[in-house]
């Protein structure tokens, strides 16, 4: 059976002049109307909205998840199959002789900051965080959320996500729109890619619901990643000691903070659009000037913080501090709470905050008890009387620390360290694996050695000596007068 001609033209009604010049009036007056009501639904009654599109959302997930399972599937193996074709490598996305506008390696720069540069800026971190807390391993029981035995597991399901199975997304999309629009001539939009399905008919109402609905998804994806990108942009700025009133009492981005990461974002974007149409690029050149100017004013304004974000990355890099380190600092023991790349939070053993510049800890010494391990050795001191039975001593602080549950059985020992002329000096040393367990450790070995030798060598403690030397009598005066 012969094979029907390919489809080289579908007409599409567009706007011959106006606003809407070149565009099908259908599909953009109909997104625009849908878009716009679905924001001025969620601002009007924003739980109502919240409630309605997670019930819809879950109705999805529950009801064609592993559809979508399989077509991405599906997708990773068309991609595969293409990828080993001799044919399809040979096959040019436009016309014989038409040839690259960029370089293979412009082209790939591109490819991956469309494709999955957004997505890892956003989700970098999120993802495999995510996945570390819960994962399918963690549901089936098979994995401990937040352990150790789980940090493979949510690197796998990360990579699931932004691996193969999102370019293979990326490349069917952009392989359907190319060969249809570049080789075929059809126009550029989401229906051309059907063609082969549903022919002609995509002209009409059909074609229209769809690329309708391709331009709906598309700005909602946008809006999603704008709305992310301003969290993460307010949130910086607040993580690095600019802009807390950014913040609300939540933690998120106040209503201040996202309008003005709004505006700095479509400011900077539109500037860069402008920068390369030559038009317009006087405008753009003006508004990067002028912004160039304010960052001047501002970093002259703020050089102490701009030292503090330069020691911030110092210790970022070379980390001789981190959270949850134990560290001595003003005679304090703390523990460090958190970093910003302007301040240090340490805790305190009685729950304090002491609140540090960074540039103190590039001016002043500090100790850090856990900078390459956690564990420590702590000792105590005793003074008794050169009598004492120093080996009784050492066996009982065996029995005291094999009784402990904070000794981690590494060291211990007790050494007579030295010997003046009123008593000898015991050092008793052992281990545990931080600063916290080791002070208990020792308060625990203080006490309990002290007892024993009250209780079982009373006489050993520390005593005065001396001599009974005869004073030879001397007389009283004799009185005058």
């Amino acid at each position: 059976m012969a094979l029907k001609p390919s489809l080289m033209d579908l007409p599409i009604r567009t706007a011959e002049s106006g606003f809407y010049k070149g565009f099908s009036r259908d599909v953009t007056i109909s997104a625009k109307f849908l878009i716009g009501g679905l924001v001025i639904w969620a601002v009007a009654f924003p739980e109502q909205a919240g409630s309605v599109l997670n019930a819809f959302n879950t109705f999805i997930l529950e009801n064609f998840g592993a559809w979508y399972i399989w077509v991405v599937a599906v997708f990773v193996l068309v991609c595969m199959l293409l990828a080993i074709w001799p044919a399809a490598g040979r096959l040019k996305l436009g016309q014989d002789g038409d040839v690259p506008e960029f370089s293979n390696f412009s082209w790939f720069s591109m490819m991956f900051g469309a494709g999955i540069g957004v997505g890892m800026l956003t989700w970098a971190v999120a993802e495999p965080i995510y996945h570390f807390n819960n994962n399918p391993e963690v549901i089936q029981g098979l994995a401990t959320a937040a352990s150790e035995d789980n940090i493979r597991n949510a690197y796998k399901w990360s990579f699931l996500h932004w691996g193969l199975g999102a370019w293979a997304c990326y490349a069917i999309a952009g392989l359907s729109l190319a060969f249809f629009s570049y080789r075929r001539s059809l126009p550029l939009t989401i229906r051309s890619s059907l063609t082969p399905l549903f022919g002609k008919s995509l002209s009409g109402p059909l074609g229209h619901v769809i690329d309708i609905v391709a331009v709906v998804a598309t700005i909602l994806g946008v809006a999603q990643t704008l709305g992310f990108g301003v969290e993460q942009f307010v949130a910086g700025l607040s993580r690095i000691g600019i802009g807390d009133w950014l913040i609300n009492d939540e933690g998120t981005a106040s209503t201040t903070g996202i309008i003005v990461a709004i505006v700095v974002i479509i400011t900077l974007s539109v500037a860069s659009i402008l920068w390369n149409v030559p038009a317009a690029r006087e405008l753009g050149e003006t508004i990067l000037t002028s912004a160039g100017i304010i960052g001047i004013i501002v970093g002259v304004a703020a050089q102490k913080s701009i030292a503090n974000l330069v020691t911030g990355f110092q210790l970022a890099f070379t980390q001789p501090l981190k959270i949850d380190d134990q560290v001595i600092i003003e005679g304090e023991f703390g523990t460090v709470e958190d970093i910003t790349l302007t301040y240090v939070v340490v805790k305190t053993w009685d729950w304090r905050r002491l609140v540090l510049p960074l540039n103190y800890f590039n001016e002043k010494p500090f100790v850090n008890w856990s900078f390459n391990s956690s564990k420590l050795i702590g000792s105590v001191f005793f003074y008794v009387d050169y009598t004492f039975p120093v080996p009784e001593l050492r066996t009982e602080l065996s029995k005291v620390l094999t009784t402990n549950p904070l000794w981690d059985k590494n060291k211990a020992d007790l050494l007579v360290t030295n010997i003046d002329d009123r008593a000898m000096e015991l050092r008793a040393t052992f281990s545990a694996k931080n600063a916290s367990d080791i002070w208990n450790l020792r308060c625990a070995v203080r006490e309990q050695l002290m007892e024993f030798i009250q209780e079982k060598h009373p006489d050993a403690l520390p005593k005065f000596r001396g001599t009974n030397a005869k004073i030879p009598f001397i007389g009283q005066p004799k009185r005058h007068g």
